[in-house]
């Protein structure tokens, strides 16, 4: 119950600050101007706070593909796996409903689509296709794993003198700097499902495409933890 409470509030953090920044940039030129970098920031800035925070008791996974990825390295069981997850997405939702909550308040009023959600196409920020959208999301998940399995086996120096937040945390923020315009960054299904779901009512379209978000970064999470499992990646000890 521990780590499904500590999963939970990180994803619920994940998802109110850093769609919360989407959001805001969506917001027209009344609202605080924030562009695309201070959006990456805030996604990055708000797991290491809560890599610090609740790592120590979960590890910080605050994503269904990052859990995945641990599970397919051998270094979880399945039955962990869908606790993570179960509390991952529940956090994202209600992170997301929060930050509706919060936005409903503004004066003038706001568009109620506008809550960070993913998507890709005509009218969606770069107006990428469906094929740029799937190969981003696996190459930038299975990217992320890379680093998140990485740094955090067994001698890793990084892991050992506690900096493995700050640099999974900056490898996220690098991350959202290179995809926004893509797909405004999922690498996380349950960053995905948290906006998509309380966002359906005024924004359908991202509820129809979130099934991407969804598998996309459970594929790239499983070669990568399929690559540490098999000992490609793994750590040279002698």
């Amino acid at each position: 119950m521990k780590k499904a409470a500590a999963e939970f509030i990180g994803t619920f953090t994940l998802v109110l600050f850093g769609c919360g920044a989407a959001a805001m940039a969506g917001m027209g030129a009344s609202s605080t101007a924030i562009d695309g970098l201070p959006i990456a920031f805030a996604f990055g800035f708000a797991f290491i706070a809560m890599a610090y925070g609740i790592g120590p008791i979960s590890g910080c996974h605050l994503n269904p593909a990052v859990s995945f990825g641990v599970l397919m390295a051998g270094r979880m069981s399945a039955g962990e796996f869908v606790v993570y997850a179960i509390s991952q997405v529940i956090g994202a939702i209600f992170g997301a409903a929060a930050l509706y909550l919060i936005l409903s308040g503004k004066g003038g009023g706001w568009a109620p689509a506008a809550l960070g959600q993913n998507g890709w196409g005509g009218g969606y920020l770069g107006g990428y296709d469906l094929t740029s959208a799937f190969v981003f999301e696996v190459v930038a998940t299975f990217l992320l794993l890379v680093a998140v399995l990485g740094i955090t086996q067994s001698g890793n120096p990084t892991h050992v003198h506690g900096l493995s937040g700050l640099a999974i945390g900056l490898t996220l923020t690098a991350i959202h700097i290179v995809g926004i315009n893509i797909t405004g960054v999922s690498v996380n299904p349950a960053r995905s499902l948290g906006p998509a779901i309380v966002g359906a009512g005024s924004n359908p379209l991202a509820l129809n495409q979130v099934w991407l978000f969804v598998i996309a970064p459970l594929v790239g999470a499983a070669f990568a933890g399929l690559l540490f499992k098999s000992g490609v990646l793994t750590r040279d000890e002698s």
